[in-house]
């Protein structure tokens, strides 16, 4: 048997969280883990400082948030903190500064992430990021597997992707399969080593992080087949446009050639004739006729004139 617990600040922890103040020790340990992450992704250094992630774990297990509203405002105020950090160190270095980016059209509260266990129903974990392990004092709990570590990894959304740490299980954590939009789904090779990955936001991804335990991060299945028809139909769409354009900008209006200078001289010269030919039968035609139009001249003066030229 396992169970799952999913916490949401409540109005009251929220409200205690102002009060909240890390100790110097605290403080130091946050930054100095979220100084090491930003080391991970920005070039694959392992998470490999025992004694920090023993500090780590130490001050994530200090306090259980279910023991009222004032631990649960502490809890909260340290993962808050992490994650201060965390932006601090990653927006220091360009090559990591991008996740911090702000997504168009999104509200700038941190997004929500959606997590299931060992492929049960899926919930959403709001907060600047929260603990993954069999502890009772990490806020994604999976019991059941003595493989899963107390604390086995920390999970930092951002505007531009999910930031995931392993710091403890020695490479325990590691991503099995992962899908995006429009994609189908393919297996991972993940380091055998501690180390802090980027999931992005939309993807379904899932990790092992035990010997019968997995958690997915990202959206359900059935959103995801959703989501990935809708894309092909919308990639379906704008092939048939793209053609229907380049079918327009082939069509080309063909000019009518022109004859050959044989045939366009013959033209001309048939063309030349005719005009002469019509020319002199109007000719004739007039002086054949014009004398005839007058009442006054007599009979044998037609005749002369018909037999002067005229005569038809």
């Amino acid at each position: 048997p396992h169970r799952s617990k999913l916490t949401v600040s409540s109005p009251a922890c929220r409200h205690a969280i102002g009060a909240m103040a890390l100790t110097d020790v605290q403080a130091a340990v946050l930054q100095a883990v979220a100084d090491a992450i930003a080391e991970s992704l920005h070039g694959g250094d392992p998470l490999s400082n025992d004694a920090l992630a023993e500090a780590f774990r130490e001050a994530i297990l200090a306090e259980n948030a279910d023991a009222g509203d004032e631990a649960e405002a502490r809890c909260r105020a340290l993962r808050d903190h992490l994650a201060e950090e965390l932006r601090r160190a990653l927006a220091a270095a360009p090559e990591t500064a991008y996740l911090l980016q702000q997504r168009p059209g999104l509200p700038s509260v941190p997004p929500s992430v959606r997590v299931e266990i060992r492929g049960t129903a899926g919930r959403s974990v709001l907060g600047n990021a929260f603990a993954v392990g069999n502890a009772a004092e990490c806020e994604v709990q999976a019991v059941g597997d003595p493989t899963v570590k107390p604390v086995q990894c920390i999970v930092v959304p951002l505007p531009r992707g999910i930031v995931v740490a392993d710091l403890w299980s020695g490479g325990g954590t590691r991503i099995t399969w992962a899908r995006s939009i429009g994609e189908p789904a393919s297996p991972i090779s993940a380091p055998a080593q501690r180390a802090a990955f980027i999931v992005p936001h939309g993807e379904r991804v899932v990790l092992r992080i035990g010997a019968r335990t997995t958690i997915t991060l990202g959206p359900s299945a059935k959103k995801m087949s959703k989501l990935t028809r809708k894309e092909a139909l919308a990639g379906a769409a704008a092939k048939a446009a793209a053609a229907t354009t380049a079918r327009k900008d082939m069509a080309i209006v063909v000019p009518k050639p022109p004859s050959p200078p044989g045939q366009q001289k013959k033209l001309s010269s048939s063309r030349a004739g005719s005009s002469q030919a019509s020319t002199s039968f109007e000719s004739l035609f007039t002086r054949c006729h014009s004398g005839s139009s007058s009442r006054s001249r007599s009979p044998s003066h037609r005749v002369q004139q018909l037999q002067g030229g005229c005569d038809m």
